[in-house]
């Protein structure tokens, strides 16, 4: 995991969705991660939306829009 970062925390799987959709059309590749037993259960620590850390910068300008 040491080529990937967490570009944002988001509080909800839908919110992260939305972030990663935005990513995808800037043609950034990502990827959510989230201790929610597979969506069974709230995520304990939010759910966060992981890219490559090459791309981070780039990620971080994009959700900030």
């Amino acid at each position: 995991m040491d080529d990937f970062a967490v570009v944002k925390t988001y509080h909800t799987r839908v919110e992260a969705e939305i972030g990663k959709t935005k990513l995808a059309s800037c043609k950034i590749p990502s990827f959510i991660h989230a201790d929610d037993a597979g969506g069974m259960r709230p995520p304990l620590k939010g759910v966060e939306l992981v890219v490559n850390k090459n791309d981070y910068t780039e990620a971080k300008s994009v959700l900030a829009k």
